[in-house]
């Protein structure tokens, strides 16, 4: 490892924000899970999904460091679920890692309750084993922002979640896990979505502004390349661990499964 003048610096000004802001929730955001009928625009049936507070994709949770993130689960669906929150460095009992740091859900409401020691963009979605693969496929993820203590001035900032759609012949979204899947293969679907919508889609935004993207790839198994035209792209973490910014190489980036971009 090594430390440079703007690391410490960074840490210092987090360690100070943290000291200040530490402090609880007054209540629980609450994911209630249950199935949901996805209308998608430029498909032609409207879709069997499941989605956390009937939205594709789920609640984008925001922090600080320091402060208490506190999530209530609840389960309306058939199978078991818990929450990983990939990224975070997180107590093991809140980990979701069922079997091993948690009990297996018995359809109770569960308490998710930490506080994240780091700023940065990371991602929840399914961690109970057999139907974790199946309820991602289906919609159930969402994101986590902590704030950095002194964040870069943007104009807007904007989240776009890459994922892909798996379709039946007939159009329906394909639904249960096989075990290659179990294991972590995953399955490549033939429709794109960004932030639960087919690609492509279109925002507009002033001439000149400066935006922070944060992208994250919520697909089992594809592998996103995405290209800037027209812009000029600076990286300013990877998978939420803060970088020296620089220029991704030829302006293209590869985006693969679970991963994280702050541009």
């Amino acid at each position: 490892m090594y430390l440079t003048k703007r690391g410490f610096l960074y840490g210092a000004a987090s360690l100070a924000a943290t000291a200040g802001r530490a402090r609880a929730q007054a209540s629980p955001v609450v994911l209630d899970a249950r199935p949901f009928e996805r209308a998608v625009a430029g498909l032609p049936r409207p879709l069997a999904a499941l989605a956390f507070n009937n939205a594709i994709p789920g609640p984008s949770l925001r922090t600080r460091p320091g402060a208490e993130v506190w999530v209530e689960l609840r389960n309306w669906l058939s199978a078991p679920l818990a929450l990983h929150w990939q990224g975070v460095r997180i107590a093991n009992p809140m980990d979701g890692a069922v079997g091993l740091t948690q009990p297996r859900p018995d359809g109770a409401p569960l308490a998710y309750r930490f506080v994240p020691p780091d700023p940065g963009f990371f991602w929840y979605r399914p961690s109970a084993l057999p139907a974790a693969a199946d309820q991602l496929e289906r919609g159930l993820c969402g994101t986590l922002i902590v704030e950095e203590a002194a964040p870069p001035p943007v104009a807007q900032e904007i989240v776009a979640e890459f994922g892909d759609l798996r379709l039946t012949p007939d159009g329906a979204l394909a639904a249960g896990a096989d075990a290659a899947t179990i294991r972590g293969a995953g399955r490549i679907g033939r429709v794109v979505t960004v932030n639960g919508m087919v690609a492509p889609q279109q925002l507009a935004v002033r001439p000149g502004a400066r935006l922070r993207l944060r992208l994250v790839n919520v697909a089992p198994a594809r592998l996103f390349v995405v290209a800037f035209l027209g812009v000029k792209p600076m990286i300013l973490a990877i998978d939420g661990q803060p970088c020296d910014p620089f220029a991704p190489v030829r302006q293209t980036i590869p985006v693969g499964p679970g991963a994280r971009f702050d541009l």
